[in-house]
């Protein structure tokens, strides 16, 4: 049906979760889209109901339905037999059965006799007739001979759906069945896309195509996500098993798509339960549990995820306390009679219900809370007796929930939607200031709310799609520093509202046209903005496809790239004022894509210029002080290859980049020289492999990217009280174009599959950064003789992990 779908421009709008255990044989015929529907129905109890040329609905039309449950078995051995083909003669239905031999087909009449022919690829088939359910057995012997397996291809031209964005379909990257399976993380399966990754050690989010994590949009059933990673960008702060699809805009998006000028991650959670099941899995430093099945009438899914163990947040913290303040901790350890000690860890959970309203409307409901904490310790052993010197401990994380109610008819569709989210830090500092003083206590918190409202409507007049949509929302924050003898307190909100507008043409069943624009209003910045964009689309032939967009995009709440928050508990997220020039950018970028039933390629080339940048206050590899903000530009190409044979699944991706900055005033104008850009890498390349077995699979991933850049600091002198003079560095005054080595990264995996009672457990061994300890992650500069010395700090050292994963 999705085949049907994609290859016709047709509408499926389903009734209920009817795919569960729904498989068909392809035939080589041609058929037009409704025989072919027709006949992927016949011998079920669906029907469907065409309520539009260009739309149907699938629904239940037998209520008395049952589920064929066997088991097949090898003559003689009574082993199982595993990939074996189950047809129901007269339909296109079939059925494979497992590693256990066990199958299942669903949403069978209950009044209509089975006839049913096994066959494997060594096997001789058999034929076997029931006449009703109960004459059914719980297991089948079955004996050899071979089969041959065949195709099919619905006879229509094959455009692009229309209810999709369809200019911006190049840069959508659906990453559930990706070749990376065996890394679930989100941030694993991302980095195969190319121009879209984590690129520095503690970033929170994907720096996309040369940009600041914080200049993308992530949404998570419509949650805005202020901080999309744990363990300082070791891991996403999303625990993707329960996860249905992302998708990541990498250059340009649709009207409906705002506050953010980069990219956007939109990740979306399953919404369908239709029996209760569930895992329990140990995945690298993380354990979680999963849990999913029927409730009220609708569909229950839940995650719970916390870390076990915070050996990469140990290393990561080690390398940015240097990159930050230039002193390495292990200083204290130096002396006997102090002790350092420092523990990390995170949790998230996931929870969403939602349930049918009528055939043609949903109701779901999602909370999200995903938090890290910290304890920094310095114990000293004192004569008398003993006394903490320094203790600091923290959190920080996001939480938020969704409200959506969808509902469609065969010519439009209609949703109403209100999320919450909120991004927090809790900071306390106790410090030893002798007997006298005692300790002197600092609390730092701060909090960002944003609540959000929107509605929206589509409608659709044959070759023509209309859709508009009204936003409103209000965003607020306070930041909050009480210490020993008083206190700070900086406030801010702001409302912002406005409106959308998406117009598709599509003239024929191979061209179309979008062109869309949104407007909205800042009333902190007294800055109102409408950003135009446009798109083409073209489907050349049944394997080539060109696609091409423009567009604006500005950005109200600007994010500091510092790493110091994640132990200082310092504001990084700010509201554009009138003091604080909004994040704004134009980009193009153009695609053509080939695709085979085995084989996918894609190559697109951007150009994008951006100014707003909100600059780190420090810059550890320029070791250099910006200004406020920054602007820049970048231009670059992708160039992707993905193909699968039999067990075997490959990814090729290469990203090329050219990019520069420079400083800029508070009207925007440019101050000073350009310079080489923050995040430029000129070349990057990602491979992956993996093969996949009823009871193994296989992987692998190797990364390769340029180093980044960085400048090289001055030293000046200033006098002392005394008169001596007193050595500093400074910023470098000219740029350069310096560069670190390259980046290496390496990951082999391997896992094993076991029947294991009523469930299956997976057992997996992963080795990671095989090669990343050998490269230099950054340098920072400090002075040795009155001089700047580099010091070189290596990327995350080797690591062995043994992974499981029980499937209830």
């Amino acid at each position: 049906m999705v085949q049907i779908s994609d290859q016709t421009g047709i509408a499926i709008a389903f009734a209920d979760d009817l795919l569960e255990d729904f498989d068909v044989k392809p035939l080589t015929q041609s058929l037009t889209a409704k025989e072919a529907l027709r006949s992927l129905l016949a011998g079920s109890s669906l029907d469907s109901e065409w309520v539009a040329p260009d739309r149907v609905v699938v629904f239940v039309a037998k209520p008395n339905e049952f589920t064929l449950a066997q088991t097949l078995l090898l003559l003689g051995s009574k082993s199982p037999l595993t990939g074996a083909t189950i047809e129901l003669l007269g339909t296109w239905r079939i059925a494979r059965s497992g590693a256990d031999g066990a199958y299942q087909m669903g949403h069978l009449p209950s009044d209509q006799a089975l006839n049913l022919r096994v066959s494997h690829a060594s096997f001789s088939p058999i034929q076997v007739h029931y006449e009703n359910p109960s004459d059914i057995p719980a297991t089948l012997i079955v004996e050899p001979g071979p089969i041959v397996n065949e195709w099919i291809q619905v006879q229509k031209d094959r455009p692009f759906r229309i209810l999709k964005p369809a200019p911006y379909a190049a840069q959508i990257i659906q990453l559930k069945d990706s070749v990376v399976k065996w890394d679930s993380d989100l941030f694993a399966l991302s980095g195969l896309v190319p121009g879209a990754m984590p690129q520095q050690m503690g970033d929170s989010g994907l720096a996309i195509r040369g940009n600041e994590p914080g200049e993308s949009l992530y949404l998570l059933d419509g949650i805005k996500l202020y901080q999309l990673d744990h363990a300082m960008g070791n891991y996403s702060a999303v625990p993707s098993s329960v996860l249905e699809s992302t998708t990541i805009y990498r250059s340009g998006f649709p009207a409906a798509y705002g506050d953010r000028m980069a990219g956007v991650v939109d990740m979306a959670v399953k919404s369908q339960a239709n029996e209760a099941q569930g895992s329990a899995s140990v995945f690298r430093e993380t354990a979680a549990i999963d849990v999913s099945a029927p409730l009220l009438g609708g569909s229950f899914i839940m995650a719970h995820r916390r870390s076990t163990d915070d050996y990469l947040a140990q290393q990561t913290y080690k390398n940015l306390y240097e990159q930050t303040f230039n002193f390495p901790f292990e200083d204290f350890s130096s002396y006997e009679f102090v002790q350092g000690s420092q523990s990390f860890g995170f949790e998230d959970s996931v929870a969403k219900w939602s349930s049918p309203i009528s055939r043609a409307g949903l109701f779901s409901i999602t909370f999200y809370s995903g938090s890290d904490h910290m304890t920094d310790d310095i114990d000293v052993s004192g004569e008398e007796r003993d006394y903490t010197f320094s203790h600091t401990q923290g959190r920080w994380g996001n939480q938020g929930g969704s409200f959506k109610w969808l509902y469609n008819t065969a010519q439009t569709t209609t949703e109403v939607q209100a999320s919450i989210s909120r991004y927090f830090t809790r900071y306390q500092f106790n410090d030893w200031y002798g007997e006298e003083n005692g300790y002197l206590r600092e609390t730092i918190n701060s909090d960002l709310r944003e609540v959000n409202y929107e509605f929206r409507h589509s409608q659709e007049w044959g070759s023509h799609r209309f859709g508009a949509g009204l936003f409103w929302g209000k965003i607020g924050s306070d930041f909050l520093d009480i210490w020993w003898d008083g206190e700070d307190n900086w406030q801010a909100s702001t409302q912002i509202n406005g409106y959308f507008f998406d117009y598709a043409y599509q003239p024929t069943s191979r061209f179309g046209f979008n062109a869309g624009f949104r407007s909205q209003t800042s009333k902190l910045a007294r800055h109102s903005y409408t950003d135009p964009r446009y798109g083409i689309n073209w489907a050349i032939d049944e394997h080539w496809n060109f696609s091409a967009s423009w567009g604006q995009y500005h950005q109200q709440i600007l994010r500091s790239g510092d790493t110091i928050q994640y132990f200082w508990g310092i504001q990084n997220w700010y509201l554009v004022d009138e003091d604080l020039h909004p994040g704004e950018m134009e980009q193009w970028q153009t695609s053509l894509t080939w695709e085979s039933k085995t084989v996918q390629f894609g190559l697109e080339l951007y150009d994008k210029n951006w100014r707003g940048t909100l600059a780190p206050v420090y810059r550890t590899l320029q070791a250099n002080f910006r200004s406020l903000q920054e602007a820049g530009q970048f231009q670059g190409a992708d160039l992707w290859l993905a193909g699968q044979w039999r067990g075997f699944k490959a990814h090729l991706g290469y990203g090329y980049q050219n990019g520069t900055n420079h400083s800029i005033s508070a009207n925007g104008r440019q101050v000073g020289d350009a310079y080489p850009a923050t995040r430029e890498r000129p070349h990057n390349l990602n491979f992956a492999l993996s093969w996949d077995h009823p009871r193994w699979t296989i992987g692998t991933r190797y990364a390769q990217s340029s180093g980044l850049p960085y400048g090289v600091p001055g030293v000046d002198y200033e006098a002392s009280e005394n008169g001596v003079k007193q050595a500093y560095l400074t910023p470098p005054e000219h740029p350069n174009n310096l560069r670190l080595p390259g980046l290496k990264n390496l990951d082999l995996s391997v896992t094993h599959k076991l029947k294991l009672g009523t469930g299956q457990l997976e057992l997996g061994l992963m080795c990671t950064n095989l090669t990343d300890h050998r490269t230099i992650t950054y340098r920072y500069a400090e002075l040795v003789n009155n001089e700047a010395a580099w010091v070189d700090v290596y990327n995350l050292p080797r690591k062995l992990y043994l992974n499981a994963r029980f499937q209830f």
